[in-house]
């Protein structure tokens, strides 16, 4: 999807046979980023580089209203120009904003690349597509639905005695398709992985490849010392690990995760693994405070996946061992358990 947004890009924005060699040397930069985790942001870096090529560049240096060069957390639509926090504040509804990595800061959330992405897609629809009468390339758009969708709109946070479940599919071959780093078929955060976060995993550079399943409520409150996870007795960790699961080619298999306990005053998060049906394993650990801000939550799929993932489906419950068993088996796919108004 990320390739194919990139040449979609490239291929209705630049003139047959024009010489770019500025932006040929920026995107064989930004391929050599794909299995890596600041892809995203090196690619929202990479349609500013294009917006410049382009003749279209933004100037984020200084404040289009007072010419300050500090805090600078807007752009203006209309100068493409930066605007800084003081200025901006009254009109920010109108402002569009301008994430902290762009301008030299680290480790950018979802919200931030998010922001990022609609940043350079409103001057490249304004600037190069809207005076042609053409949309935004729809590999872009695809590429930005499957990389991340807000957790707003799609799942079920509560601040108080929160649980739920997630089921989806996986086709693959772990040791085969997987590139040598951290892979997360599915990943929900607002801030880090391991500080209020919902996620599984294939660890890295693993033969055969284990999968792990983590459900992290704030770091503060389930690791106060801020201690390394692998310092940390196997019981006070929130994961889940299997090793060598049953993952193929040639099949499909069926992964749920439940959680419970989370922004609950009992005192305990419960979280279990399924696989085809059968628990794996479960976790239990102190510390059940998840704060999060729903619209700066990311639901992010695929994050260096190489593979097919299928019918993901987020419940507002935790699920038992038999309705897990019961979606297992079901032959017609989940959407043959739901009601026709659903």
């Amino acid at each position: 999807a990320a390739l194919a947004s990139l040449c979609s890009t490239l291929d209705k924005c630049l003139a047959e046979r024009e010489a770019v060699p500025q932006l040929f040397s920026d995107t064989l930069q930004l391929v050599h980023y794909l299995d890596r985790d600041e892809f995203a942001a090196r690619y929202v870096e990479w349609e500013l580089s294009l917006l410049s090529e382009l003749g279209f560049g933004l100037d984020l240096t200084s404040c289009a209203a007072t010419g300050e060069v500090d805090d600078l957390i807007y752009v203006s639509p209309r100068s493409a120009q930066a605007v800084s926090r003081d200025a901006g504040t009254p009109y920010r509804d109108k402002l569009l904003k301008l994430p902290d990595f762009i301008n030299g800061g680290t480790n950018p959330n979802h919200a931030d690349i998010l922001d990022g992405l609609r940043l350079t897609g409103y001057f490249l629809d304004r600037y190069v597509f809207q005076p042609h009468n053409q949309p935004l390339p729809g590999a872009r758009e695809r590429f930005i639905h499957l990389m991340c969708r807000e957790a707003e709109k799609n799942l079920p946070y509560l601040e108080r005695d929160w649980q739920g479940a997630i089921s989806f599919w996986l086709r693959l071959d772990p040791v085969v398709d997987l590139p040598p780093t951290y892979v997360d078929p599915v990943h929900i955060t607002q801030r880090g992985w391991n500080d209020g976060a919902l996620w599984v995993d294939f660890p890295r550079e693993e033969t055969p490849r284990s999968f792990r399943l983590g459900t992290f409520p704030d770091l503060i409150s389930w690791n106060p010392d801020n201690r390394k996870l692998e310092a940390l007795p196997k019981n006070q960790r929130p994961l889940v690990e299997v090793k060598d699961p049953p993952f193929a080619r040639d099949q499909w298999t069926h992964v749920t995760f439940t959680f419970s306990g989370l922004n609950s005053e009992k005192g305990k998060m419960h979280s279990g693994l399924y696989i085809n049906g059968q628990l794996q394993g479960e976790a239990a650990v102190k510390g059940t405070k998840l704060t999060w801000d729903p619209s700066q939550v990311g639901i992010m799929l695929g994050l260096n996946y190489v593979g097919y993932l299928d019918e993901l489906a987020i419940f507002d419950r935790s699920l038992n061992a038999s309705e897990i068993q019961y979606l297992y088996q079901l032959k017609h796919g989940i959407r043959s358990a739901m009601k026709d108004d659903q």
